[in-house]
């Protein structure tokens, strides 16, 4: 979606408050979609990795990730992530990670 869908990021925001998952997961995944645009959504998304549907941790980690270094406050609490008890979010935290903290650093993260 890129920059063109910017308008959409606070509605996005909003939803992902929403008490459906089946809510929350898509707003994640489209404001994973949007990148860098989705900057505003960076505080949220960062609570959003702590919800108890891991079907919404995995979009929320992505997101963060397809927002790339300014998302860096995200970091600690990311790799307390890499223990998720599902696989699918470990992978969306480890691909997060690299994007945030570039190839090099985030292969020299601890688990």
């Amino acid at each position: 979606m890129g920059t063109e869908a910017k308008p959409a990021v606070h509605p996005l925001i909003a939803a992902l408050n929403d008490e459906e998952w089946h809510v929350r997961k898509p707003a994640a995944e489209a404001l994973a979609a949007i990148g860098p645009a989705s900057k505003p959504a960076i505080s949220l998304l960062i609570e959003t990795l702590n919800d108890e549907e891991w079907h919404v941790r995995k979009p929320a980690a992505l997101a963060l990730g397809a927002i790339g270094p300014d998302a860096r406050q995200a970091i600690p609490v990311l790799k307390e992530m890499l223990n998720d008890p599902e696989l699918q979010v470990q992978e969306a935290v480890t691909d997060a990670l690299e994007k945030i903290a570039g190839q090099s650093n985030a292969s020299g993260l601890e688990r």
